[in-house]
């Protein structure tokens, strides 16, 4: 491994890698096959990419432990063919600055990806009925009988929106709330892979924008659903065939939040739901605002960034 791109390495270098996708039926995550420098005439190095056996046995991508967005759109069109551009090297998880929901929130171009997030991952959440949860808290992975690995699953960072759509875990089918956790990479190749839709399109992997839900208040006259926020929005994120068991090949953890769920639901329902939910705080998620690793080129795509920094 070249100086450049040591993991924690300041160098002033922007690096780039490219996350080779394992086909549809491979089960098994996707390795760096390679990283070059953005700047003219810099060295390249390569990585194996070998999956981790020892990380949960979910085909974990080794990766540096920074990356960067700046100069990430360079690879040439022989190696995008061959796979799928992440930034490696410097990053930063948060947006620009500038870059507020008070900015924002009323622009149609521009989202911010709200999320609970560390250094290693970022979590996600979705609803399964009780065979699927139960086999994947007990295994740590997705599977079993009555999981469907090439169907279309969505995926949300908002604990409010699987609320919503859950019923707060009430609803058929959907009455166990996972949290599952993502490596930085694995969201990036994700991500790199989705097309930006709204109703349409994007058969294997879509992102949407949909109307933000808050968590602190409820909607309704019996206060049934997470209140609807009109000027913010929440990202969605749909995959399915290849994609869909490239996402379950790299999860990190799984996490049962049923419980939580359902007494957010009932804190909804007093007469005092803010209050009532500040009993809770300890336990709720501390989504703030996420960049992940993809080039500049798919975060403007992905409506992540303005159309204007890939000028």
């Amino acid at each position: 491994m070249s100086r450049a791109s040591e993991p924690g390495r300041s160098t002033g270098v922007d690096v780039v890698g490219t996350v080779t996708v394992a086909g549809a039926g491979a089960g098994a995550g996707a390795g760096v096959s390679g990283v070059e420098t953005s700047r003219e005439g810099a060295a390249r190095t390569t990585d194996s990419g070998a999956a981790d056996p020892a990380a949960n046995g979910s085909g974990s991508r080794r990766h540096s432990q920074d990356a960067c967005h700046t100069g990430a759109s360079t690879k040439s069109s022989l190696l995008r063919r061959k796979g799928v551009e992440i930034a490696t090297g410097r990053h930063e998880y948060t947006p620009p600055g500038w870059m507020t929901h008070a900015a924002i929130d009323l622009r149609d171009d521009i989202h911010i990806f709200n999320a609970a997030w560390d250094d290693s991952g970022v979590f996600f959440y979705q609803a399964f009925n009780d065979a699927i949860a139960d086999f994947a808290l007990a295994n740590q992975r997705f599977g079993g009988p009555d999981f469907k690995p090439l169907r279309m699953t969505w995926i949300k960072p908002s604990f409010a929106w699987v609320l919503y759509r859950s019923r707060y875990g009430k609803k058929h089918s959907q009455n166990r709330i996972l949290r599952i956790k993502l490596s930085h990479e694995a969201v990036a190749s994700l991500l790199a892979q989705c097309q930006c839709k709204h109703g349409g399109g994007g058969s294997k992997g879509r992102v949407q924008w949909d109307p933000e839900r808050d968590l602190y208040h409820g909607d309704g006259a019996k206060q049934h659903v997470p209140r609807k926020m009109l000027r913010r929005r929440a990202i969605q994120i749909g995959l399915s065939h290849e994609l869909s068991q490239e996402y379950v090949a790299s999860v990190v953890s799984i996490e049962d939040v049923s419980d939580l769920a359902r007494r957010v639901g009932e804190a909804h329902k007093t007469k005092r739901p803010k209050v009532t939910m500040a009993s809770l705080a300890s336990e709720l998620p501390n989504e703030r605002p996420y960049l992940p690793r993809c080039t500049t080129r798919d975060l403007v795509r992905l409506q992540l960034l303005p159309p204007s920094s890939t000028k």
